[in-house]
């Protein structure tokens, strides 16, 4: 795959005839891919076809608030890099990311090496994890909080920069990201073989267990060893410390809570209860976590924690359980302060910063423009933070909630199936259940519904809420509604569909959610996508599923057909 240069170089050292073979090329290894002072060369070459079908791949990001399980719709696809000038031949690549990193021009990667073929080409890493910067603009985020937590004494993966190509085409630079997989753990704790998973908008909690991601282990592990650490966080009675303290290392948990705090990790694990691992060590049995998606630090554009303070985040379980237990706010104070006089250096950081930059100008992409003022930026924020983090301790201790956040899970309801026929509706009709042809079956709360009127249409979606803010693609509504046969209970569904899709009705599935009311009749606009995505502490119910078309068009009265596959749920937890 590699350029024809490439090749008749190969071909007339060969044909030269030296009387002593050439030394073999020094192995790759982590510890060099992974220098900060080395900026990677990473030079992918695959089937335009290939690369065109990776980037389009993205996840329904909307899904996960409307109580979808999380969806993985990334595939890995043949490829030849060269990495540092060693060619690695037959590997795989996909996409990664969540909602933020999301992006089809310049996608964060993943490149596995034995997906293909047995080959193990870098010693200390099985694979390449590639984050576009997308949301890190600086290009130091990840960098510098990376640093801070191993600086504390704390696992945390390594990192440095990366000029990525793709056929020839310059990405940019990347953040190249050790990944947290088997040899890591070898390295930090000198043992792979304990339960490793990655917590995405989870918890510690009976409910929210099987949202973590087992990544080791995969087929053994029965999560028993997280349900142990939700039990002795579940209800309000006092926490029995002692027990904490036989599974989780309260000092190092603290010094990670803390450094969270210091890089305003806003979208951690203590904030957000996101963007951490959490690794159960086999010879001690207790958990430790590892920092994960640290691209969105070092700024004050994010929430801050109770009572606006920045010193502390307390929404996650353990994080606010562990803050009100006798003692312990103290005992945090003093660690943050510790970091303040240790970890937490700025002229170290300063030129960390000054040393990334300079390796980075001559290979920006061109959607990177920004860089040299998100670094600045980020100066200044380092430049203040000590001043300010003195000052809420001087305060201590804030206001913070006695409770913490419940995380977001689900209890399905029921499923909605059939086809559908209509006719397209400039305006959102006053009464769905009045148009269009339905032949769906309903079961909810365990019983199949009957009605006595339903139907069905097809209009221009409005919404501005999170998902469907201005300048997003137009998309469209289709509403369902019907009369209970039984009490004459309105029962109301809509979901939303991007324009583009709907109008090539290629009768594949497309991934949608939305509303389900009961006894109101369904809202356009704003109100309906609150409905959907919006995370407040009570239960609201949502649907989720697959839509096809094999018909759609835009103007008015232009058939719209296709059917439904859609599970009904409530989803509760998720608060802010």
């Amino acid at each position: 795959m590699f350029d024809a240069l490439e090749v008749l170089t190969s071909a007339i050292v060969g044909l030269a005839g030296a009387p002593q073979a050439a030394a073999p090329a020094a192995p790759l290894t982590a510890d060099v891919l992974l220098d900060p002072a080395h900026l990677v060369e990473v030079r992918i070459t695959m089937k335009p076809d290939d690369w065109d079908a990776l980037r389009q791949q993205r996840r329904h990001g909307a899904s996960f608030f409307a109580g979808a399980p999380i969806d993985d719709p990334f595939t890995w696809f043949p490829a030849d890099v060269k990495i540092d000038g060693v060619v690695v031949r037959k590997v795989a690549v996909r996409k990664k990311g969540l909602f933020g990193s999301m992006d089809s021009e310049r996608p964060s990667l993943k490149i596995k090496f034995d997906e293909y073929v047995e080959q193990d080409p870098i010693v200390g890493l099985d694979r390449l994890t590639l984050n576009n910067n997308k949301q890190d603009t600086s290009l130091v985020s990840q960098y510098l909080t990376y640093k801070l937590f191993r600086d504390a004494g704390l696992p945390a993966p390594r990192s440095n920069l990366a000029r990525v190509t793709l056929n020839g085409e310059n990405l940019g630079v990347y953040t190249h990201v050790e990944s947290i997989r088997k040899p890591l753990l070898k390295r930090l704790f000198g043992d792979d073989d304990g339960n490793l998973y990655e917590g995405t908008l989870t918890d510690f909690h009976p409910r929210t267990l099987e949202n973590f991601a087992a990544t080791t282990n995969e087929k053994t592990t029965d999560r028993a060893d997280l349900a142990r650490i939700a039990a002795l966080f579940e209800g309000e009675a006092p926490l029995d410390l002692a027990k904490v303290a036989e599974s989780i290392d309260l000092d190092a948990f603290l010094r990670f809570v803390a450094c969270e705090a210091i890089a305003q990790f806003w979208d951690g694990y203590s904030g957000n209860q996101n963007n951490f691992y959490f690794y159960v060590v086999p010879t001690t049995g207790k958990g430790s976590f590892l920092p994960w998606g640290a691209d969105g630090n070092w700024s004050e554009r994010r929430f801050r924690g109770p009572d606006s303070t920045t010193a502390l985040y307390a929404k996650s379980i353990l994080c606010n359980r562990i803050y009100h237990a006798p003692g312990m706010s103290d005992r945090y104070r003093d660690t943050l302060r510790s970091l303040l006089d240790g970890a937490f250096r700025e002229a170290d950081f300063n030129a960390e910063i000054d040393r990334l930059q300079k390796l980075a100008r001559p290979h920006l992409h061109r959607a990177q423009k920004d860089t040299e003022r998100a670094a600045h930026a980020v100066r200044e924020f380092i430049a203040g933070r000590r001043a300010q983090l003195e000052g809420e301790l001087a305060r201590w201790p804030p206001r913070v909630a006695t409770a913490p956040v419940l995380p977001t899970y689900t209890t399905r309801l029921g499923t909605l199936r059939g086809v559908f026929s209509a006719k397209w509706e400039n305006d959102k009709p006053d009464d769905p259940s009045k148009l269009g042809k339905v032949d769906l079956e309903l079961t909810l709360d365990g019983e199949p519904v009957a009605f006595k009127r339903i139907g069905v249409a097809a209009y221009e979606h409005k919404a501005q809420g999170f998902f469907g803010a201005a300048g997003a693609p137009p998309r469209v509504e289709l509403a369902v509604a019907g009369v209970r046969a039984t009490n004459g209970q309105l029962l109301s569904f809509e979901v939303s569909i991007d324009q583009a899709a709907f109008e090539a009705a290629t009768a594949e599935a497309i991934p949608v959610t939305g509303n389900f009311r009961r006894g109101e009749p369904a809202r356009a606009g704003r109100e309906a996508a609150a409905g959907a995505g919006a995370r407040g502490a009570g239960p609201r119910t949502s649907v989720f599923g697959d839509v096809r078309f094999i018909r759609a068009g835009v103007k008015r009265g232009q058939r719209v057909e296709g059917e439904l596959d859609l599970t009904i749920a409530e989803v509760h937890g998720g608060g802010q």
